[in-house]
């Protein structure tokens, strides 16, 4: 009994909520405010883009009812190190385990921060009412934010699972609240100040597919 009590276990100590909001962070990451800006730059269709979102949509999908499946047969915790060791040896997930600790993690942690930095910028230079290539922040300006960023966050980690947890649940609620306005506000906007003076037109849509042109 005693060396039942001394063996080393995760805390119990999330919740409903903050484990959701977990997950939904997690899922809805920063990458969602700035990567459909960037699919319609380089796609220059409307269906086409429709058709990307869905394919990817559906690429992550199929990669989740994968990673269903294996947790279901292996219920412990370690994610993809417990799946790789399981299926190829210790080694696989030995070096799984340092490559997303030194390459994986580090490396999307870095881009989150960085994410996080631009945004700020580009609020400055909205509110200064600077042109598009102005800039408020020096480069080495930006990336002293970006690292500022990672050093709090990881400080708030290290200060216990429910601080967070906490934050967590704060960013992921500010997350998908900015998600849930920028979908209803065109609806308030409508029923607050009535019919625009140009109002939207589906025939800017067109042509919804590549069209082949013979001269």
């Amino acid at each position: 009994m005693a060396n039942a009590q001394l063996t080393p276990r995760l805390l119990r100590v999330l919740g409903v909520w903050t484990a959701t909001a977990i997950v939904v962070g997690t899922v809805i990451g920063s990458g969602v405010f700035k990567k459909p800006n960037a699919v319609a730059r380089e796609v220059d269709r409307f269906s086409l883009i429709l058709l990307a979102w869905v394919l990817v949509g559906m690429l992550a999908m199929f990669g989740a009812l994968a990673y269903a499946a294996v947790a279901t047969l292996f219920p412990r915790a370690g994610g993809n190190y417990v799946f790789l060791r399981e299926a190829y040896g210790r080694l696989a997930g030995f070096l799984w385990g340092w490559v997303d600790f030194g390459i994986i993690r580090s490396g999307s942690i870095a881009a989150l921060a960085s994410v996080f930095s631009e945004s700020v910028h580009d609020v400055l230079r909205q509110l200064r009412d600077l042109p598009p290539h102005a800039r408020v922040f020096s480069f080495w300006t930006q990336q002293a934010l970006t690292v500022v960023v990672i050093l709090a966050l990881s400080a708030v980690n290290v200060r216990g699972v429910r601080w967070g947890g906490l934050l967590q649940l704060i960013v992921t609620t500010v997350k998908a609240g900015s998600l849930l306005a920028i979908i209803l506000l065109p609806f308030a906007v409508l029923a607050w100040v009535g019919e625009p003076e140009h109002p939207p037109r589906l025939g800017n849509l067109s042509p919804s597919w590549p069209v082949s042109y013979t001269h």
